[in-house]
């Protein structure tokens, strides 16, 4: 009955409320581990972009260092000569930061001896064998160890810290979307169960008023019923008095009623002349005594008179 529905909605209610309050906890913890994802992610990309920004310092500065050992210079006496040194300028090879490394070529007249510059080319210059070229790249090499050893750990303090505001003001933005996304959640989940409860109170409000109701629709009914017998009543009473009043004239039948209007004599004179007119194939019985009795009306009004 609807106490029944009532109850089985109450039901439905209280389910569909748990169900929406689960989906929302369960979109939040996906969305909880979207952010923490997204915040591994940005930790990584800092300490790769900080040690992406050191390396490439530590390059700068290990060429800047390298630059300053002019070839010209190099204690390698009996060697290089002054005119060999300038040769190896007018090719590129001014500095220990222009001597990469080396290579050895073979040639249609035997093996060559080639120095690979910054661009990672192999370059010959004339006058520079394999006696002479490997001295000069041992030199470059102890260059080359002498300033590793000397070379920054770390950033400047104003580089690392631009880097670190960037990704700080990364991790701000996405504590920010978090937090709207959870205050969104939190929101939903008080709608819900605002939602559910005013259901609820609705729901019992109609339990509660049940009871009334059913009062109420009875009431309805007995006084239909009450009014239904009222009127039954009535026309019993009026059908009563009809039939009282329809039997005052229960002995009227059509004779009489002619006796009543012509008088007995010419009642008998209108039916005898009406059989003797059908007897001699005359007019129907009904317009002879129509005639006879409109005559016997005449002859009274005119006695009247």
């Amino acid at each position: 009955g609807a106490l029944q529905k009532l109850v089985q909605r109450q039901s439905d209610n209280a389910f569909e409320e748990k169900r929406t309050l689960a989906e929302l906890d369960r979109a939040w913890q996906t969305a909880q581990a979207k952010f923490a994802a997204e915040r591994k992610k940005l930790s990584a990309q800092e300490s790769e972009t900080l040690a992406a920004a050191l390396e490439q310092f530590k390059t700068q500065k290990f060429t800047q260092a390298l630059e300053s050992y002019r070839i010209a210079d190099a204690p390698l006496p009996g060697l290089l000569s002054r005119e060999l040194k300038q040769q190896l300028a007018a090719m590129g090879f001014v500095t220990a930061a222009d001597v990469v490394n080396f290579r050895v070529a073979p040639t249609s007249t035997g093996m060559q001896f080639q120095l690979v510059n910054r661009q990672r080319k192999a370059i010959y210059v004339p006058g520079l064998d394999g006696k002479r070229g490997v001295p000069l790249i041992l030199w470059r090499r102890a260059m080359e160890a002498r300033v590793k050893r000397s070379l920054p750990d770390t950033l400047p303090p104003d580089v690392s810290a631009n880097i670190a505001k960037k990704f700080k003001d990364a991790q701000v933005t996405l504590q920010l979307k978090e937090l709207k996304k959870q205050q969104q959640v939190d929101k939903d989940k008080t709608r819900a169960a605002e939602h559910a409860r005013q259901e609820q109170a609705r729901l019992t409000r109609e339990m509660q008023e049940l009871p009334a109701r059913f009062r109420h629709s009875i009431e309805n009914v007995e006084q239909e019923l009450t009014q239904l017998r009222k009127t039954q009543a009535e026309q019993e009473w009026a059908l009563l008095l009809a039939r009282r009043q329809l039997s005052a004239y229960a002995h009227i039948n059509f004779f009489n009623y002619l006796k009543s209007i012509a008088g007995k004599n010419d009642l008998q004179s209108v039916m005898i002349g009406s059989v003797h007119n059908l007897s001699y194939g005359g007019r129907s019985w009904q317009s002879i005594m129509r005639q006879r009795l409109m005559s016997i009306s005449t002859r009274k009004d005119s006695s009247l008179i």
